[in-house]
């Protein structure tokens, strides 16, 4: 009696993508902020295309269903202007909002605003996703890089299934 051979399948594409400087988000941007995501923590499969680098897109041969993931933090507020809000979104082929999260806004707080957001959603070859972020105040919002926390501005996609 022979044993079948075991057949190694290729690890499936994921990648975390982040960005190492803090970001101004402006108010008023109806269709939000595309975040730029310019360090590569990892990416196994070529997610990410450094044409594009705000974005993470589904391998050809790769379709299936995905696991995907943003985070973000607002720094505090520096001003009284309060009742505004801060979002978070993650949008498919620029134009989908596949999550998001919208907290109201802390009237000058001491404490930054982390948001979160994650999904799972059938993809296909050429699809892609990114973090699109957005506020209401009088003052322009910075996001920060601040690598100590868990989050920083980053974007992930992990392949689940096929």
């Amino acid at each position: 009696m022979t044993t079948p051979a075991l057949q190694c399948q290729p690890c499936p594409p994921r990648a975390r993508v982040r960005t190492d400087e803090d970001f101004i988000v402006n108010n008023g941007v109806t269709a939000g902020q595309v975040v730029p995501l310019d360090v590569v923590t990892y990416d196994r499969g070529g997610l990410r295309n450094s044409t594009t680098p705000s974005r993470l897109t589904v391998p050809a041969g790769w379709p299936g269903v995905y696991s995907l993931g943003a985070s973000v933090r607002f720094l505090a507020g520096t001003d009284d202007t309060g009742h505004g809000y801060r979002a978070l979104f993650l949008r498919l082929n620029g134009t989908i909002i596949l999550a998001s999260q919208k907290l109201p806004d802390v009237r000058l707080g001491t404490e930054p605003t982390d948001l979160t957001v994650t999904t799972d959603y059938e993809l296909v070859a050429t699809d892609y996703v990114e973090m699109v972020v957005q506020q209401a105040r009088v003052t322009p919002e910075n996001i920060t890089a601040d690598q100590v926390t868990p989050f920083s501005a980053s974007l992930w996609l992990t392949c689940l299934h096929r």
